[in-house]
């Protein structure tokens, strides 16, 4: 029963390469015997040369030398035969009657009537040779006898290696043809799930939790029980990683009462110490790094909770958008003395959520501010008829390679001394890079990206190609698509 179970190919992956390999056998030698047994009958027509003309005029001179003496034609046919002597074929042209000097089933063939076609060539005045499945035919010869008018038709059976070459080229042509588009459909079904389930798994990982494995579960063989528990473990990494974000921001909401009795306690010690009590302005400056802290954790939370639910998203043109962006960004930069260019080439509609893309231009340009060393570069411009990008870039010291999707997870530093190191240098040397030399959660580029993914969109470091201008610094591309309202009006 296990084994009948193993081989039914409704239910077991094996059983159906077990079952479409024999159709394959079957189908190549099913089809290479057909086409052999066709192309052997399939006559050949071509012009007599005149050494096969002359060969068999001689025979012909004695086959009319009988009928002249009266003998009947069939007994001239037997007279004919014999070793050595042609196979014969006449044809009455008035009654169209064939007779011939050799049993019949020799040129009997169950695809071709070559009788039919030996009554069609008598009316030719060219003598042809017509090569059939097992035999090669000259004629024509017109003679008389018998008060009738023959055509008649000399040959010789053809040698074995003749008769198998053509059909035996093309038998086995086919055999290969037909495996090859067997076999290439049976790779096909078996590749095509296993495609979906590599496309479905890098949308996973690009963080697209809510994906799945479709048409493929109801299929009761390896493919549909892998199908199966590939959802179901995606269904329970979904579910495990809202609530690791679940707890996160439930920990770090948690964590603001504390906080604020603790500034409620800073402000009472003010009270009675004074207003210029070294000790308590530190106490004071780490409860408010701590609260910052906290709020940026329950940014994120929210940002990557909401990535797979409903977001209000409002369509609006991204230079409009950007404009009051830009502008702040300016009055930030001359603080620091960093000239903020930029350059708006596209006005695409664009499905936005104000508040989360607000945090991820923020958080991405006040970076920028913090590493340039003279210009900040913004740039609008259109990707394809699908897609907008914002590019940030800054003349500062860039990012090690291989280490900006790293950047992307929560809490991961890379300190300044570090900026100018290579890659190698930065993997040996990745706990140093977690200083924090800047007092920076580790948590903004997390929080851009999580934004981003919330618009479905991307954000990726952009290197620059043969022939195009970059900073030297970090150069950083918002990626995202445009409204469908864009395309409906």
């Amino acid at each position: 029963m296990r084994i009948t179970e193993k081989i039914n190919p409704a239910n077991s992956l094996f059983g159906k390469i077990f079952v479409w390999f024999w159709i394959t056998v079957v189908s190549m030698l099913v089809g290479a015997f057909f086409i052999s047994t066709w192309l052997n009958g399939q006559p050949q027509i071509v012009a007599a040369d005149m050494l096969q003309y002359e060969r068999h005029q001689r025979f012909i001179q004695n086959f009319q030398r009988q009928l002249d003496k009266g003998v009947p034609i069939h007994r001239a046919f037997k007279r004919l035969g014999g070793k050595g002597r042609p196979l014969a074929i006449a044809v009455n042209l008035d009654s169209r009657k064939v007779i011939m000097n050799f049993p019949a089933p020799m040129l009997h063939d169950p695809m071709n009537d070559y009788r039919a076609l030996l009554r069609e060539m008598t009316v030719s005045e060219q003598v042809v040779s017509i090569r059939t499945g097992n035999m090669e035919l000259f004629g024509p010869f017109k003679i008389t006898g018998n008060n009738n008018e023959y055509g008649v038709f000399l040959g010789r059976l053809l040698k074995r290696h003749e008769r198998t070459r053509l059909s035996f080229v093309a038998g086995l042509a086919l055999m290969l043809t037909l495996g090859t588009v067997l076999c290439l459909f049976l790779a096909w079904r078996l590749s095509k799930p296993l495609k979906q389930m590599r496309l479905t798994t890098q949308k996973i990982q690009q963080g697209d939790l809510t994906c799945r494995v479709k048409d493929y579960e109801l299929r009761q063989d390896e493919v549909g029980a892998l199908a199966r528990d590939f959802n179901a473990m995606t269904d329970k990494l979904a579910s495990s990683l809202e609530q690791q974000q679940q707890l996160l921001g439930n920990v770090s909401h948690e964590l603001r009462t504390p906080l604020t009795r603790l500034q409620l306690a800073i402000a009472m010690l003010y009270d009675k110490l004074g207003d210029d009590h070294a000790d308590l302005q530190r106490i004071e400056k780490e409860i408010s790094e701590m609260d910052r802290l906290i709020g940026e954790v329950l940014r994120l939370t929210r940002l990557s909770l909401h990535q797979s639910k409903n977001v209000h998203f409002e369509t609006m043109r991204i230079d409009k958008f950007l404009y009051r962006l830009l502008d702040d960004l300016k009055f930030e930069s001359q603080a620091s003395e960093i000239a903020v260019k930029t350059e708006i080439e596209s006005s695409a509609l664009v499905d936005i959520n104000t508040d989360a893309l607000k945090s991820a231009f923020e958080n991405i340009t006040r970076n920028g501010l913090r590493f340039a060393n003279s210009i900040l570069y913004v740039k609008v411009y259109d990707v394809t008829v699908d897609t907008v990008a914002i590019q940030i870039s800054d003349d500062g010291p860039g990012i090690p390679d291989l280490i900006f999707e790293k950047l992307l997870q929560p809490f991961y530093y890379v300190a300044t001394s570090d900026m100018n190191k290579t890659s190698d240098e930065h993997k040996a040397d990745t706990d140093q890079a977690k200083r924090r030399e800047h007092r920076s959660s580790g948590l903004g580029l997390a929080i851009a990206n999580a934004a981003v993914k919330m618009h479905k969109g991307r954000l990726f470091e952009k290197k620059a190609h043969k022939g195009e201008q970059l900073l030297c610094g970090l150069n950083l591309v918002i990626e995202l698509p445009r409204s469908k309202a864009a395309f409906n009006k």
